[in-house]
């Protein structure tokens, strides 16, 4: 006897209910505490008539209420700290610079005998030479004890400049005394004699920036603790660590604009996922992915491990001609509706695709974002790095990776690929369960009837499982009940997309960004499709994977601009250049290390800023010490490409994925995503060193 489909189809919409729940619930469960009579925990002190006995003061002092009462706190002081301190100017200054002159800037403001610099350089390439030209940065100031002019620091700037197109910098004077100087200024010289354009900027640095790095790190460790022993959503523990890392680097130099803050954020990225999310939302709703589902299942002839291994090659396939975010914002809801269709659970199956993704996007200059970072630098084309020599050296240890990956999946995950009759009402008892743990029973009255009342639904649920006699339908079921509901809107859904696709292909000819393509697009099927509710637009959006997002740009780029990710490259260099430059020991050192460093950092401060910092300084490594740059770029390219299959924020797709599993009703924890992908990073890391070394033995780069 199979399940009937009228029960079937109210338990979906009791699972659609249920969803929204849990959504609300989670982003802000206010409204529906209220609306069932229960006081919202963040304003369980100041409700009128709260019942102040002993078991109500049990219920006060909760650990809930002392973590919201901490990041409150928390969130004041570093208000507080941020708007304390007078805002930075709105941009550098900006000069000619020739061997004939210098740039001179007076230094204000000054706090200690610390001083920040930002230094931007452009040139004639007609003339570049990293031989003659080099530029110098002094500070002079006034002994009011003397009244002599007195140089107190040099900086020469010369590698930093020749190897990345902006620098950060701080001098530290050592000074006695720095009150016993007066009148600082800034002074710039060259000897090009050509003149040369300098965007500059100087700050007088609080004394506690010396252990900028310091607090960096903390900061850092606070948010991975708050997420990884889930104290926090990491939304929300992303959006705190954000203001504390700003009101930290408003303290240690100036507040920055809210422009400036704003500019931290890679809209470029958000675009593409706001018009794939709204693309593929409208799409969705032809029943297009319902009917692909079951076609793809037939065609895997009901063998769930061989439809498993077909998901995840396309979507490594695809990743490498498209880039790995659009390939799950593309296949993600497939996924999602196939599991459903089948009854069975997602998160195996989509962790698999997320995971191949990173892999297959590694393969190719266009697959994800810092591929394409290295390929756009211009020392990195300069050393001969092409598309297609680029593909050559990362097939290998990628291909090596994939087959890991599968025996992986394999041995450990098979088993869990299987089709549960009952995985609606199962993922429905969980989750008032989930719902359920956060009424006591000692609360008050209007709380107490609530958890009643959820104790019986849950209970009455539960005999609904135990109680179930449905079976699994068969595939000729399956493509009887799912096809494509609204022919029309499918047809212009079809159109549009496919052109967003083959515009995705030649984006980087056409000179138009993905995200400008994927919004032209989402605007496009918005029209042909008439919608007129902007809500119902709306809705097809993962809004908290977007605020995410920027919480997690904002605080990546503020923890690099207070030196972390530098002060590990430089670290870095400074063992390789330790290393004997004996055969081939300094190169083999060199790729070691690069490997395993831009995994971690990919691992735990994202690919994008890990990859932005580290690669000027792995070009200024290679032109100071001559070790070859090719690869160099190679290990730099595998390690931030399989470092991101490490954590949820260590790559783009892997947010996005998650996300994804988040809105399907299926949590995905910090451990969740760590258990699954971190053995497999750490054996391609294995691969690909192995690979490496490989190479600079047999002088294959």
């Amino acid at each position: 006897m199979y399940r009937d489909e009228s029960r079937d189809e109210s338990r979906d919409e009791s699972h659609t209910e249920l969803h929204d729940f849990g959504r609300e619930h989670e982003m802000g469960e206010d409204t529906l505490l209220m609306s069932s009579g229960k006081t919202p925990k963040g304003f369980k002190i100041f409700s009128k008539g709260y019942c102040m006995s002993k078991d109500c003061m049990h219920d006060l002092i909760t650990w809930d209420n002392v973590k919201l009462l901490t990041c409150f706190l928390v969130t004041i002081v570093a208000t507080i700290s941020f708007s304390a301190v007078n805002e930075m100017p709105e941009q550098n200054h900006l000069a000619a610079l020739s061997a004939s002159g210098y740039w001179e800037e007076s230094l204000r403001n000054v706090r200690s005998d610390l001083v920040g610099f930002s230094l931007s350089v452009r040139t004639d390439q007609s003339h570049y030479n990293y031989s003659n030209y080099n530029v110098n940065v002094g500070v002079y100031a006034t002994n009011m004890k003397t009244g002599l002019w007195q140089q107190l620091g040099t900086w020469d700037a010369t590698k930093q400049v020749h190897a990345r197109s902006h620098v950060n910098h701080m001098m530290d004077l050592q000074l006695e005394d720095w009150s016993d100087f007066d009148n600082w200024t800034v002074r710039i010289t060259t000897n090009e004699t050509q003149s040369i354009g300098i965007e500059f900027l100087a700050l007088s640095l609080d004394y506690n920036a010396r252990y900028q790095v310091l607090f960096a790190s903390l900061i850092l460790i606070t948010m991975y603790i708050l997420i990884i022993l889930e104290w926090l959503h990491s939304t929300l523990a992303a959006m705190v660590a954000a203001f504390i890392a700003l009101a930290t680097y408003a303290q240690l130099y100036t507040r920055p604009t809210l422009t400036a803050i704003v500019m931290r954020i890679d809209f470029e990225t958000l675009g593409l996922l706001f018009g794939m999310m709204i693309l593929v939302g409208i799409f969705s709703s032809t029943g297009f992915f319902e009917y692909v589902s079951v076609k793809t299942y037939k065609l895997a002839k009901g063998n769930l491990w061989y439809l498993a291994c077909a998901l995840c090659a396309l979507t490594a396939v695809l990743s490498a001609l498209l880039d790995n975010v659009t390939t799950i914002l593309l296949l993600g809801p497939i996924t999602i509706k196939l599991c459903k269709v089948l009854d069975l659970p997602p998160k195996t199956l989509l962790l698999a695709e997320v995971i191949f993704s990173n892999i297959g996007g590694g393969l190719t200059v266009i697959g994800n974002p810092p591929n394409i970072i290295i390929a756009n630098n211009r020392a990195v084309q300069e050393a001969g790095v092409t598309f297609g020599n680029f593909m050559l050296h990362m097939f290998p240890p990628l291909l090596l990776t994939a087959t890991f990956a599968y025996l992986y999946l394999w041995k450990y995950h098979k088993k869990d690929l299987f089709r549960e009759p009952n995985l609606g009402l199962v993922t429905d008892i969980m989750a008032w369960k989930r719902t359920l743990a956060l009424f006591t029973s000692h609360g008050p009255m209007g709380e107490a009837s609530v958890r009643e009342a959820l104790e019986e639904h849950v209970m009455a649920l539960q005999d609904d499982l135990n109680n179930s006699t449905s079976q699994l339908n068969t595939i000729s079921e399956l493509e009887s009940r799912y096809t494509i509901r609204d022919y029309t809107l499918f047809l212009m859904s079809s159109i549009v997309l496919l052109g967003v696709i083959a515009m995705f292909f030649f984006h980087s000819t056409i000179h138009v960004s993905l995200a400008w393509i994927a919004l032209a697009g989402a605007m496009m099927l918005i029209i042909l499709a008439g919608l007129q509710d902007v809500d119902e637009v709306l809705t097809k959006v993962e809004w908290g994977t977007l605020i995410f997002f920027s919480a997690l740009f904002i605080l990546i780029e503020t923890l690099s601009d207070l030196g972390l990710i530098e002060w590990l490259a430089l670290k870095t260099t400074d063992f390789i250049y330790n290393v004997p430059a004996v055969g081939v020991g300094r190169l083999a050192a060199a790729c070691t290390l690069i490997i395993w460093v831009s995994a971690f950092a990919s691992a735990f401060l994202d690919a994008l800023p890990s990859t932005t910092t580290l690669l000027p300084i792995i070009v200024e490594l290679s032109h100071s010490s001559g070790l070859p740059l090719r690869p160099l770029i190679w290990s730099l390219a595998l390690g931030v490409c399989l470092g991101g299959n490490a954590t949820i924020i260590g790559a783009p797709v892997n947010v996005v994925g998650v996300g994804m599993l988040e809105q399907a009703g299926f949590l995905t924890s910090f451990g969740d995503f760590f258990r699954f992908g971190a053995p497999i990073t750490v054996v391609s890391l294995v691969i690909s060193t192995v690979y490496i070394l490989f190479c600079v033995l047999g002088g294959w780069w």
